[in-house]
């Protein structure tokens, strides 16, 4: 509910860099808003990602503590390829600190901020 509110105290926000906080943030109450037109085109959703039909065009997923912890390999593998089908091309997933990837992945995603676990769809060269 938090995240839908898109309300964040000053300590959930310490390692955004300042121009993007005074770009897409407002100091409203003792709390970061981000800005309407923003939250207005966030999408929250129940989804089972293994039987469910993946979401197409997506800019971002995070799948955080729950499927690169708890999941078998096979289902770890499936799950990425999902994601990887839903997300747009250079978009990006971000799983929780304490996880990782399966091997697969290089084929799928490139770290873009690894010490953050945020990885960007892998883009096929397609030029000559």
């Amino acid at each position: 509910e938090r995240a839908k509110a898109g309300k964040y105290k000053d300590s959930s926000l310490k390692e955004v860099p300042e121009e993007i906080r005074t770009r897409f943030f407002a100091f409203e109450n003792g709390f970061y808003a981000l800005d309407k037109s923003i939250r207005e085109s966030i999408h929250f959703r129940r989804h089972d990602i293994l039987r469910d039909e993946p979401f197409p065009e997506m800019d971002i997923v995070f799948c955080r503590n729950l499927a690169f912890t708890y999941f078998s390999k096979e289902s770890q593998v499936e799950v990425l390829k999902r994601i990887a089908f839903s997300l747009r091309e250079e978009g990006y997933l971000v799983i929780g600190r304490d996880e990782g990837l399966p091997l697969v992945y290089p084929a799928l995603f490139v770290p873009a901020f690894p010490e953050e676990r945020i990885y960007q769809k892998f883009r096929m060269n397609t030029e000559g």
